[in-house]
C-alpha cells in the first residue's frame, strides 16, 4: 500500500506566488550566478548602500542552503534579490534552476511581465575549441532529430556553437557523446536550450550566456568540480562585460 501525503502545486504557480507578493513588474532579471552579478553591480557602482548589499547578499547566500524542513516543498526557501535604481527601475537577480524547472520560471516571469530576461549558465564542451572558463552565446539551436534554429535573441558576445540539450548530465555516455558530435553539437546544457526554445514559441525577451564548465571531448576531462580558483576567477571576468552591458541597457 502506498500513501502520498502533502498538496501538489506546479513550479510555475510557485514561481508566480513569489513574483507577485514582490509586486512590480521587473525592468531587468538576471538568472543564474545571482551571487556573482549582484556583488559585481555593487563593486562597480559604489554607493552609500554598497557595504549594506553586499551584507545581505552574503547573508541569503549563507541561508539559501538551509534544507526545508518536513511539509516544506523544494522551493520554500526560493529567494528573489531586488535592486531598485534611483530611475526607479527594478532588477532581479535570481539563482538558476535545473532542466524544467527553469522553463517553468521563464514562464512564470514572462507571465508576471518581466520585460528582459538574461540567463547565466553553464554548459559542457564537445568540441574542444570551446575551452574550460570560456563564455559563449550559441550560434545554433540543436532540438530533437535534425531541428536546428539559429540564435535571433540579442547578445553582448560574438554567437558561437551549437547548443544541443540533455536530461541530466547522468546521460552523457561516450556512446551519447559520439552520437551528439555527430549530430554537430558543439554544446550541451540542461537548461538554456529549453528556454530559447520557449522563448522562440512565446516570440518573447531573452539574451543567453554559458560558462564552459567541464570538457567533454578530452583525453583528460575535467568538470567545475575539479575548477581551479584562477577558472572561477577567469569565468567571473568574463561574465562582468556582459552583465554590464545588459544593466546599462536596463
Amino acid at each position: 500500500q502506498i500513501q502520498s501525503f502533502g498538496n501538489l502545486s506546479s513550479y510555475r504557480e510557485i514561481y508566480l506566488d513569489t513574483f507577485q507578493r514582490i509586486g512590480h513588474k521587473p525592468d531587468l532579471v538576471v538568472f543564474g550566478f545571482a551571487n556573482t552579478a549582484l556583488q559585481d553591480f555593487a563593486e562597480r557602482s559604489p554607493s552609500a548602500n554598497t557595504s549594506e548589499i553586499l551584507r545581505r547578499n552574503l547573508e541569503y547566500t549563507a541561508g539559501k542552503w538551509n534544507k526545508p524542513v518536513y511539509r516544506q516543498h523544494e522551493l520554500s526557501r526560493m529567494g528573489v534579490q531586488v535592486l531598485e535604481l534611483q530611475n526607479g527601475k527594478h532588477i532581479w537577480f535570481i539563482d538558476n534552476e535545473y532542466g524544467d524547472r527553469a522553463v517553468e520560471l521563464y514562464r512564470a516571469l514572462q507571465e508576471h511581465g518581466a520585460k528582459k530576461v538574461v540567463v547565466l549558465g553553464t554548459a559542457g564542451s564537445l568540441n574542444p575549441k570551446f575551452k574550460l572558463g570560456e563564455i559563449v552565446s550559441p550560434e545554433k539551436f540543436l532540438g530533437s532529430g535534425s531541428e536546428t534554429f539559429s540564435n535571433q535573441f540579442p547578445s553582448a558576445v560574438r554567437k558561437s556553437g551549437t547548443l544541443v540539450h540533455v536530461d541530466s548530465p547522468s546521460l552523457e555516455s561516450q556512446r551519447w557523446l559520439r552520437s551528439q558530435i555527430s549530430r554537430g553539437a558543439d554544446l550541451v546544457d540542461v537548461e538554456l536550450q529549453k528556454i530559447a526554445t520557449e522563448a522562440r514559441r512565446q516570440n518573447s525577451s531573452l539574451s543567453g550566456y554559458l560558462v564552459i564548465s567541464d570538457e567533454l571531448n578530452s583525453p583528460h576531462p575535467v568538470d567545475y568540480t575539479l575548477w581551479s580558483e584562477s577558472h572561477r576567477e577567469q569565468s567571473k571576468r568574463a561574465l562582468r562585460p556582459i552583465i554590464n552591458h545588459h544593466l546599462r541597457e536596463a
